[in-house]
């Protein structure tokens, strides 16, 4: 859809301009008169210039024409066409595949999954390539398993100096003086350099749990595991008394329906929780 910063994609008319980044630390400059020289529009950090002479002095005769005197006009200039263009292209994109039954805005909100819509489609059933879609069971599995909602199995709302340690235990628990969060959103980097599975796939079910479990551990030990694996994890007791004390097991008993937002409630509805939400005893016990 772009070319560089500038969306060429789907015939659009316009693309987007360029802007002495760098150059403008100051809100002063938007009294500027004209456009910046040349020199202006180097970038320290890409260690280039951010458009060519040629350009620049296109830019100039933009400005000129279109009756601009300040920088404050190119900076308008500017975000105008940081929008102007895109909405374009969203439209004529929007129309591209709607002429091929798939509705962007509704079926699917990003490349991988209009290219699934249309392997399941058989849009592409003519193409010389060797495509392959996951099959009814198995896609199933998978678009079940990206649930979402609450990462936080503990409580929705931590407060320093409200919250209290262990309340659930305690009746003068201690408040906690500090909240400390950590994303590790790093783990999609490190996931994605490992092979990911690809073909046809085989979906293997077992009635025998005990048999299942001996199976998957053995595959685990001897690195013959590649794939996924629908389980149900639990805690053995023992390290309860251990962990309980954690930072992180801050918790009251029972979250209120209130708390929670409204796709967290549906959530709640399709896996028919009670009137308030019990963290299946999840809180204070590591894995639950």
């Amino acid at each position: 859809m772009t070319n560089g910063s500038k969306p060429t994609a789907y015939g659009c008319k316009q693309t987007k301009s360029c802007f002495p980044y760098e150059w403008f630390d100051s809100p002063d400059k938007l009294a500027y008169q004209g456009l910046p020289d040349y020199p202006a529009w180097y970038s320290r950090q890409k260690a280039e210039y951010l458009l060519t002479l040629q350009e620049w002095r296109a830019c100039k005769q933009t400005f000129c024409e279109s009756g601009m005197t300040s920088f404050a006009d190119w900076l308008r200039y500017y975000n105008n066409l940081d929008v102007g263009p895109f909405t374009e292209a969203l439209q004529k994109m929007k129309t591209f595949y709607g002429e091929r039954g798939i509705d962007i805005r509704k079926d699917a909100v990003s490349l991988p999954g209009v290219s699934l819509q249309s392997l399941l489609r058989g849009i592409d059933s003519k193409s010389k390539n060797t495509l392959y879609a996951p099959g009814e069971e198995a896609y199933k599995h998978l678009k079940a398993a990206v649930s979402g909602g609450p990462s936080i199995v503990f409580t929705r709302y931590h407060e320093a100096g409200v919250t209290r340690i262990r309340s659930q235990e305690k009746t003068a628990a201690k408040p906690c003086k500090r909240i400390l969060g950590y994303d590790v959103n790093a783990l999609y980097l490190s996931t994605m350099l490992n092979d990911m599975p690809c073909g046809k796939e085989k979906v293997i079910d077992y009635e025998d749990t005990v048999l299942a479990a001996i199976e998957l551990k053995n595959a685990i030990i001897n690195g013959k595991l590649f794939g996924f694996v629908k389980c149900k994890l639990a805690t053995p007791k023992t390290p309860w008394t251990k962990f309980k004390g954690d930072a992180t097991n801050l918790r009251e008993p029972r979250s209120p329906r209130s708390r929670c937002a409204q796709r967290d409630v549906g959530l709640l509805n399709r896996n028919r929780a009670a009137e308030t939400y019990h963290w299946k005893e999840a809180a204070g016990r590591p894995g639950g």
